[in-house]
């Protein structure tokens, strides 16, 4: 399922799968404490889908997302000499009454029962992205960037979190509830997000680009088009989990953007011949990946116990 603002989540008793529902409170999730929710998700797939294991394992890393044990860069050397992390926006609704507009000038937010069937289209036709620095920069400057991200990917995939800071958490969902402002989306690459992303791979405009769901067993060609903003937005029906778009690649010159569960960010890897036509930075808000920057980026690196 799709984030919502003020979603909260629940384990079940054996701890193996969360499910998340509905809520117009964000409240603290129950997790196991020892396990990434990344595996949580392989977990549940495996007994749901058995052999999606193996094929995660052997999957090309041409193409695969990176797991919590290697660093981001170390995962794609020899694939891609580049990398960064693409913010999915905060963002809102810009009204669709020309003649309410100057009174009313974004909607109301919605909560995740009342949403449309076609909310992805309406956020991608009449969405306002809004940055991450900015409402940090708005809600609270005095607060660390590192510590202000780690809140804002908390609240929008899990809910409160001692961790996360309470205080801070409740201070930008009030933010975002006065100003009608979504907090970002997670999982796959939001529709939000998809114009810019188009703008971003023009100038490869002609190649393959190949869409792919989460664990790589379904994918298509689609056209640049299909990335503009009045275009529908873009979904695998066929894939084992959710629909949207995981993964996009182009082969040639060599790009992957890449999404994980519970992240609120698109990887982008890329080789030395695709950066020279396209940098991701004028495209989208992004933080760049470092040589020790693990894919699970806003955690401590001690967080997980980590073997590679």
């Amino acid at each position: 399922p799709r984030s919502g603002f003020g979603r909260s989540c629940l384990a079940d008793q054996a701890g193996s799968y969360r499910r998340c529902v509905a809520s117009d409170v964000v409240s603290e999730p129950v997790a196991p404490n020892a396990a990434s929710y990344a595996d949580v998700r392989f977990a549940w797939t495996a007994c749901m889908a058995p052999g999606l294991f193996t094929r995660k394992e052997s999957m090309d890393r041409q193409i695969a997302h990176p797991d919590i044990n290697t660093p981001i860069k170390t995962w794609y050397k020899g694939y891609y000499e580049h990398a960064f992390l693409a913010l999915y926006p905060f963002y809102r609704i810009i009204s669709a009454n020309p003649m309410q507009s100057q009174d009313a000038p974004y909607e109301r937010l919605l909560r995740w029962g009342e949403r449309p069937d076609d909310f992805d289209e309406i956020m991608k036709v009449r969405g306002e992205t809004i940055r991450w620095s900015e409402v940090h920069e708005t809600v609270a400057p005095e607060v660390s960037k590192k510590d202000f991200y780690l809140a804002v990917w908390l609240s929008a995939c899990l809910g409160y979190a001692e961790r996360a800071n309470i205080a801070l958490q409740r201070k930008i969902a009030a933010f975002c509830e006065a100003e009608n402002i979504y907090l970002p989306d997670d999982d796959f690459i939001p529709a939000i997000l998809h114009p810019s992303v188009g703008r971003f791979l023009a100038p490869f405009e002609g190649q393959r680009i190949i869409a792919y769901d989460e664990f790589r067993d379904h994918s298509v060609e689609l056209p640049l088009s299909c990335f503009q903003r009045q275009a529908p937005a873009a979904f695998l029906p066929q894939a084992t989990t959710s629909g949207g778009i995981w993964a996009i690649h182009v082969p040639d010159p060599g790009i992957l953007m890449t999404s994980a569960f519970d992240g609120t960010e698109a990887l982008i890897a890329m080789t030395d011949a695709a950066f020279k036509q396209s940098d991701p930075r004028d495209f989208v808000e992004t933080e760049t990946a470092n040589d020790g920057m693990y894919c699970d980026w806003l955690n401590p690196i001690d967080f997980f116990e980590r073997n590679g």
